[in-house]
């Protein structure tokens, strides 16, 4: 990890990922999520609301007692599709470990990140950076793996996270900046620095324009979706046949 932007959130340390609370700072795992695909990744599972860190468990609550409209499991939890034998693959394993320890209360909490059944939604509150304060029902893009399919004007796959959060660095095991708020220093496909929100934009799905988000309005820029929803040569989908 490169950690000179700041790390997670702008300490400039690298403590900042165990003061802020999304991973424990012990090799063991003690006081970790009791699902698999948290622990695995050492994130923390606080038991109250009032304590600083991630609070795995809690966050994931909501999901795990309506699976049916939540698409999350116990056994998804612990690494496994529903028939408890076949690995889960690695875009949803993201979306649900990275979704819902940044959904932690008291962290991302306005908006809902892991969406692995298309429309479903959690209580989420509706202003930012409010911990407390009015809630709605909110859902958002989904985040598990699926493949493209013209009929939703969907012209890329989705392989969790950072098929949004799309810039790379080669110098990462990973192969991206997201989701450590990492600058890259290896080789990027968006050139040296950090974009904003990890993520670049591009006028259809070929990227061949792809390039770097500079400020926090380009997030609404039509390319954040066009990247996406829009065909390789630009004549089918979002704005131009859907």
């Amino acid at each position: 990890m490169s950690w000179q932007s700041g790390g997670p959130h702008s300490s400039g340390t690298d403590a900042s990922c165990n003061t802020r609370g999304c991973h424990l700072n012990n090799p063991h795992g003690a006081g970790a999520s009791q699902y698999k695909i948290f622990a695995a990744k050492l994130i923390g599972n606080m038991p109250n609301l009032a304590d600083s860190g991630a609070k795995a468990d809690l966050s994931v609550a909501a999901a795990v007692s309506n699976p049916t409209s939540s698409g999350v499991t116990a056994n998804l939890l612990n690494g496994f599709e529903e028939d408890g034998t076949t690995p889960l693959d690695n875009g949803t394993r993201q979306a649900v470990v990275v979704g819902y320890t940044c959904n932690s209360w008291g962290c991302h909490e306005q908006t809902m990140l892991p969406v692995i059944n298309k429309g479903y939604a959690e209580d989420r509150l509706t202003k930012y950076p409010e911990s407390f304060g009015t809630e709605v029902l909110k859902t958002g893009h989904i985040t598990a793996s699926a493949e493209a399919t013209s009929a939703h004007a969907s012209y890329n796959p989705i392989y969790g996270c950072t098929s949004c959060h799309d810039q790379t660095d080669d110098a990462t095991r990973s192969g991206f900046t997201f989701p450590h708020s990492q600058t890259a220093v290896g080789a990027s496909n968006l050139g040296a620095g950090r974009a904003w929100l990890w993520m670049g934009i591009a006028s259809n799905a070929a990227g061949s324009d792809l390039t770097a988000m500079s400020d926090p309005n380009m997030k609404s820029f039509d390319g954040a979706c066009l990247k996406c929803h829009r065909s390789s040569d630009g004549a089918a989908g979002v704005g131009a046949s859907h």
